[in-house]
């Protein structure tokens, strides 16, 4: 272990405490001495000084934007499925939380009248053996640009039903 590992916690359970002391000295003295209101307020820094420290990141998740074409999906039934929808013809993404469930997709036009691409979505290692799985959705090339739906089904590609699906949203 480095120092910055052992001090700092200690630094900030010895800062706690003594902020805590401090703070009853403030309340007993009905926050009328300032003397231990300045203590207070300087101690208080240097516990917040020494806990973001501790968190080894002070950027909050607000900071971050979020990645242009990301999606979370969590369905009912309790598996969770995270896609990637690039520019490209690939779309990425992880099934979380999904036990011996078979999935697959389409691509249908806006009105749902066409089929234009069928498939399973295959793990990437080639079973579904794991908490987190991930895949990759191959979109076919000769799909020129436009709207389309892409529809996930927990079910095999041959017992697709039509609005059973889990998901749709657009593409391209």
């Amino acid at each position: 272990m480095n120092k910055k590992e052992t001090i700092i916690p200690i630094t900030v359970a010895v800062l706690t405490v003594l902020f805590a002391i401090i703070s009853l000295a403030v309340f007993f003295s009905k926050g009328k001495s300032g003397f231990w209101l300045s203590k207070k307020m300087k101690v208080g820094a240097l516990l917040l000084t020494f806990s973001t420290v501790t968190t080894y990141s002070c950027v909050s998740c607000y900071d971050m934007p979020a990645p242009a074409n990301r999606f979370i999906i969590e369905n009912l039934d309790g598996y969770k499925i995270n896609l990637d929808l690039n520019i490209d013809n690939k779309i990425n993404g992880t099934i979380e939380d999904r036990d011996g469930i078979n999935f697959s997709f389409n691509i249908t036009d806006t009105l749902r009248s066409d089929t234009l691409q069928i498939d399973n979505i295959l793990p990437a290692d080639g079973l579904f053996d794991s908490y987190v799985e991930d895949f990759t959705i191959l979109v076919d090339e000769n799909l020129q640009n436009g709207t389309y739906y892409l529809n996930l089904f927990a079910e095999d590609k041959d017992k697709q039903q039509q609005f059973r699906d889990i998901y749709r949203l657009n593409i391209r």
